[in-house]
């Protein structure tokens, strides 16, 4: 957000800073899919849900 934002002129705002994933749930989680598409590319050369895939003929 730039300084002259017009969200900062705002009474009824309250601006904070953005900590997704910050969770023990959500740092867990993510460790549990790296470690799918981890196994998945070594045993097959690919991954399925790579945001790319499609480009590189894997789906």
């Amino acid at each position: 957000m730039t300084i002259n934002s017009p969200w900062r002129s705002l009474d009824n705002v309250t601006i904070t800073t953005h900590s997704a994933g910050g969770t023990t749930t959500a740092l867990s989680r993510s460790a549990r899919l790296v470690a799918e598409a981890i196994a998945e590319l070594a045993a097959t050369g690919r991954r399925a849900a790579a945001v790319n895939a499609r480009d590189l003929g894997w789906v």
